[in-house]
C-alpha cells in the first residue's frame, strides 16, 4: 500500500528531480537567507522521502548560499 502510494504521488521521475533540485539549490540574486530557508524548506517538504540526513541538507544549503550571507551565518557560528 505505502509502495502504491509513493509511485502515485512520488513517481521515481518526481523523485529523482526534486533530489537534483535539493542538491543543486542556489541562494537567488537579491533573495534574504529568510527567503532562501523558507524555499529550502519548502523543496524537502515536496520531497520527503528523499533520504538526505539532516548533515547532507545543512551542507546543501550552505553551499548554496550566497558569500555575503555565508560569511555571516559562518562568522556567527
Amino acid at each position: 500500500m505505502k509502495a502504491a502510494f509513493l509511485e502515485k504521488y512520488y513517481p521515481a521521475s518526481k523523485s529523482s528531480y526534486l533530489k537534483k533540485e535539493i542538491i543543486n539549490v542556489e541562494q537567488r540574486e537579491h533573495e534574504s537567507l529568510y527567503e532562501y530557508r523558507e524555499r529550502f524548506k519548502r523543496m524537502c517538504a515536496c520531497c520527503p522521502y528523499h533520504g538526505y540526513t539532516d548533515q547532507d541538507l545543512l551542507m546543501y544549503f550552505c553551499g548554496g548560499m550566497n558569500m555575503e550571507d555565508a560569511r555571516m551565518v559562518h562568522a556567527a557560528s
